[in-house]
């Protein structure tokens, strides 16, 4: 696995962790260090793109927690 699938599935795990303990998307956008955009005012949250990457690490997590998980565990 190359360091960036790592670094990527990490944020994922970390993302989904404060998912499911009640953050929302702007708290995990601040946790990941985009504080400006998570103070923007909603219509332009809407259209940030550090919401978008934020709504993608979370699907994707969701993703891997619900079915996707054991290609982690295969051999390549």
């Amino acid at each position: 696995m190359t360091a960036q699938r790592r670094d990527r599935l990490e944020r994922m795990l970390r993302a989904i962790d404060m998912r499911l303990a009640g953050a929302s998307h702007r708290e995990i956008a601040a946790a990941f260090g985009h504080d400006k955009a998570a103070r923007l005012p909603a219509t332009q949250w809407k259209v940030c793109s550090a919401r978008s990457a934020v709504v993608r690490l979370v699907r994707d997590a969701e993703r891997k927690m619900n079915r996707d998980y054991l290609k982690l565990l295969r051999i390549r």
